[in-house]
């Protein structure tokens, strides 16, 4: 399994298909992808929690049907990251990969969505 810092986004496919895909998968490490020259920069934006306290809210979603579908949500330490890329052993000279939080529903919610004054 990978670290927050290089997570992978929940892949969304059958049990048949996520067995043959662990099953052809080999683990390594994450420094047989980097040189060491590559640089990993990650893009951190203003935390509204910094600023504004959160209200902790259940996320409406939780209650429907969309909530049951598993791997739905994701967690704050749910980080993306640009495409590893070597161009043969040659390739040396260095890259920067870019790593930004990944976006999309979260179980709990910063603002209370019933709030007209929350946007």
């Amino acid at each position: 399994e990978l670290t927050p810092e290089f997570g992978m986004a929940p892949v969304r496919s059958s049990k048949k298909q996520m067995e043959a895909i662990k099953n052809s998968s080999v683990p390594m490490s994450i420094n047989m992808c980097l040189t060491p020259n590559d640089e990993v920069h990650r893009l951190e934006i203003i935390n509204l929690a910094s600023k504004f306290p959160s209200h902790n809210i259940d996320n409406p979603i939780k209650s429907s049907v969309l909530g049951s579908a598993e791997g739905l949500f994701l967690n704050a330490g749910a980080w993306v990251t640009q495409t590893f890329q070597k161009w043969g052993e040659a390739d040396n000279q260095g890259n920067t990969y870019l790593q930004m939080l990944r976006s999309g529903p979260r179980d709990v919610l910063h603002w209370d969505p019933t709030d007209p004054e929350a946007a």
